[in-house]
């Protein structure tokens, strides 16, 4: 599938998964707005020149409202609209047995891989609205609908996400926007792989 004159927001574009998905669209046409955290910003941008059809990127922390709404500027400003934005950005700590999950590191799960899905979602379908056309993907989880009890709150909250996909979905579609996850199995990408201990699987 071709994506020529597409502009494509991919969040958490510097992980394994997120530079594999930049690959893909800037292979098949489309251009890409890397968006990654601060920290990453030089390595995005130098990513960015790489994969070329006047790609870009920018920083965006998406547990952030003000972030999104700065990326939302940028892309509009640099691609003039946003055709398709790709939730990506995630957070996974394994290994805790349910009732020693901490309260912070639950809650960090869910302002990265809830929070950022829905604000997400919520100002994408406020750009691509007047253009009544777009696409959002999702990437949710296997254990978005298989419950690991010691990774509690990765499951719970990709199941939240996959809920919140499925809400945005109804709610857009009367503005020809599709709003779509995916669920993949384990990827050896550097997150997971550093997260494997001695045992896990």
């Amino acid at each position: 599938m071709r994506f020529d004159n597409q502009n494509i927001l991919v969040t958490g574009g510097m992980g394994g998964i997120g530079q594999a998905i930049c690959r893909a669209y800037a292979a098949e046409g489309g251009r890409v707005m890397v968006a990654d955290l601060p920290q990453a910003l030089e390595a995005a941008e130098a990513f960015a020149a790489q994969l070329g059809n006047g790609s870009s990127a920018c920083i965006l922390d998406v547990t952030s409202e003000d972030q999104w709404v700065a990326a939302m500027d940028q892309i509009e400003a640099e691609f003039g609209r946003i055709d398709i934005l790709v939730n990506n950005a995630g957070l996974y700590v394994p290994n805790i047995e349910f009732e020693d999950m901490p309260l912070d590191i639950w809650k960090r799960h869910f302002a990265i891989n809830v929070d950022g899905t829905f604000l997400g979602c919520k100002h994408a379908i406020l750009r691509m609205k007047p253009h009544n056309n777009g696409a959002i993907v999702n990437i949710g989880s296997g254990m978005s609908i298989y419950a690991n009890p010691t990774g509690a709150a990765y499951s719970g909250s990709k199941a939240a996400s996959l809920m919140t996909t499925r809400t945005a979905a109804r709610s857009a579609g009367k503005y020809n926007i599709r709003v779509n996850a995916v669920l993949p199995g384990a990827v050896a990408t550097a997150m997971l792989m550093g997260n494997i201990n001695d045992g896990s699987t």
